[in-house]
Parts: C-alpha cells; structure tokens; sequence
C-alpha cells in the first residue's frame, strides 16, 4: 500500500494466494477454486491493483480496482 501525501493518489497491489481464499462454505469454496473459477492449481497467485481511491462519509476510504 502506498500512501501519498493526498490520499486520493495512493495505490494499493496486493498478491493474495488464491488456495486460500474462502467463503466459510467448504462446497462453494472447493468450486471457487476449482478450473471452473479461479484454477488454485495453475493459477496460485492473483493480483488485485489499486486504481481508484475515494473517501466515504463518515472518514473511511474506499479503494476500487481489478
């Protein structure tokens, strides 16, 4: 995460390994990493990037991306 001095020009990319993901629903989540999805077996590693950072009301942050 990258923090500028105005926070709507931070970025954000993270890694996340895609076996680990979950639902809490053992059924769904075995399907979600199966071929028909996200593919764990041939594809460990996803990336989510950033791109858009907006304040909401209340003083949170929303970050949007892919």
């Amino acid at each position: 995460m990258t923090i500028a001095e105005d926070p709507l020009a931070s970025g954000l990319l993270a890694n996340v390994a895609t076996a680990s993901l979950t639902t809490l629903l053992p059924m769904r989540d075995d399907d979600l990493r199966s071929g028909r999805y996200l593919d764990f077996a041939n594809h460990p590693q996803m990336t989510y990037r950033g791109t858009e950072v907006t304040e909401l009301a209340g003083g949170g942050w929303s970050v949007m991306g892919a």
